[in-house]
């Protein structure tokens, strides 16, 4: 596969869908990014929605988008910054994925930024245990056969330890 055209193709994997990461820099042809998601949310610039993560309300508001549709400024409970598409939000219990952001310019200026809600990233990198929301998942090593740019074998190997039961 063409790590190029990956962003945005969506797989299941063990039951739990995921789409690759559309930043050029996240796939290469020895590390693969992926985002799963609960809940996906389109917000308009000046719109504002609230979203309940482990018991705790946040509030989201897109404060702007610039006129190239590449940048917006993002509130999350009254602490605003700026994202650029492919960014995490982190904000206590909420993990957000800036997964689009598009800037409008008729009828009227505006825009919309679409947010993966619940999103864990799961990094799979040639040489090294496969990671899931930034922890390794222990005994998962990942081998990737590739060419220059492109993947040409993907394998994850589980290895328990002695005394792990599975049931």
């Amino acid at each position: 596969m063409d790590t190029d055209e990956l962003g945005d193709v969506e797989i299941t994997l063990l039951g739990e869908n995921y789409i690759f990461s559309d930043v050029a820099t996240a796939n290469t042809a020895t590390k693969l990014t992926l985002f799963a998601s609960s809940q996906t949310e389109t917000i308009s610039a000046g719109e504002s929605i609230t979203v309940n993560v482990g018991g705790t309300d946040y509030v989201i508001t897109i404060v702007g988008i610039n006129e190239a549709g590449t940048e917006a400024t993002i509130d999350v409970n009254g602490e605003s910054k700026k994202y650029n598409e492919g960014e995490d939000i982190e904000e206590g219990d909420l993990e957000a994925h800036v997964k689009e952001i598009s800037a409008l310019k008729f009828p009227v200026e505006a825009g919309t930024v679409e947010l993966f809600i619940g999103s864990q990233s799961l990094v799979l990198q040639n040489g090294t245990e496969a990671t899931l929301g930034g922890d390794e998942i222990d005994g998962a090593n990942v081998l990737i056969t590739n060419t220059t740019t492109k993947i040409r074998e993907l394998e994850v190997t589980y290895q328990m330890d002695d005394d792990e039961v599975l049931l």
